[in-house]
């Protein structure tokens, strides 16, 4: 069985397609089925179902790709111990992070990490917390930062810096400070029900006796961005993460409304699958996480 096969079959599961797996291996798309094709001739199994563009793992696939991605992470952590033998940490890593940490955290802090280590690099995924949570349990993501911990004994959490939900508006909005009741009454933009920023906030709202069905939800989308230039229009008030407003509040193009008795914390954190051995290039970037990332966060 090559190796090469079984890194082509895990790109594939990781990238849901022929030919976004074909570009981050650097190989043609012909070549990426012809990989594929070996393999489950191979096996003499039929790892993937395919249905139009859509490609999905089939029962035999999804028990083949737990091995198989230990299998490539071996290989990538053989190396990476020799080369930080070496005083060398290079390659490329793919990680998972919701919106918050994808679009506001990691781009600040990538910078300085590549300095110190100049031969890496990074590919990040940006999907809601729980399609990260997912990805980390079944292996194909090694790591992942997010804002929202899903129950998952199968996951591991490490914290990061803690962080501020908050309610936003326009400048011109009437009032600074509102009660929980009238939060029930504004027109409010929200992010999609994946969201860690959402569920973080609904379950703050439970605790103190109010639905999130009761809320006038006007509109969800499906980022931070879309949320603050829904709230920059006119169109009501928004949930978003403190730490994603801070420019905008500085150039006075939005502003915190104040609810009573309300103040919704959160933590961003890290999180690994459990008991799986990582590769030192992660382990040392999870450590640089851990150093450098409370100088952004509230």
């Amino acid at each position: 069985m090559e190796l090469r096969h079984i890194e082509v079959f895990v790109a594939i599961a990781r990238e849901k397609s022929f030919t976004k797996a074909a570009e981050v291996l650097g190989i043609s798309q012909p070549t990426v089925s012809l990989h594929l094709q070996s393999l489950e001739k191979e096996l003499r199994v039929k790892l993937f179902d395919r249905e139009g563009k859509s490609i999905s793992l089939t029962p035999a696939g999804k028990v083949f790709l737990e091995y198989a991605v230990e299998m490539v992470q071996l290989k990538q952590k053989a190396i990476l111990a020799l080369k930080r033998f070496l005083g060398s940490v290079e390659g490329t890593f793919t990680i998972g992070a919701s919106t918050v940490p994808g679009e506001y955290i990691l781009p600040r802090l990538l910078p300085e990490f590549l300095k110190q280590y100049p031969k890496t690099r990074f590919r990040i995924q940006v999907l809601d917390s729980s399609e990260i949570a997912a990805r980390i349990a079944e292996g194909i993501f090694e790591m992942g930062v997010v804002g929202d911990r899903i129950e998952d004994d199968r996951l591991k959490y490490i914290d990061l810096c803690s962080d501020e939900v908050v309610v936003i508006t326009y400048p011109d909005f009437p009032k600074d400070k509102i009660s929980l009741e009238e939060l029930t009454k504004v027109t409010l933009v929200f992010r999609e029900a994946g969201s860690g920023t959402r569920r973080t906030f609904e379950r703050a709202l439970v605790e103190k006796g109010i639905d999130a069905s009761s809320l006038n939800i006007v509109s969800e989308v499906g980022s931070t961005t879309a949320v603050k230039e829904a709230v920059k229009r006119g169109l009501g008030c928004g949930v978003v993460s403190k730490i994603s407003v801070v420019e905008e509040l500085e150039r006075g193009e939005l502003k915190i409304l104040s609810v009573n008795g309300l103040k919704v914390e959160r933590n961003f954190c890290a999180v690994v699958k459990a008991g799986r051995t990582l590769s030192p290039a992660i382990e040392i970037f999870i450590e640089f996480l851990k150093k450098q990332s409370k100088q952004l966060c509230v």
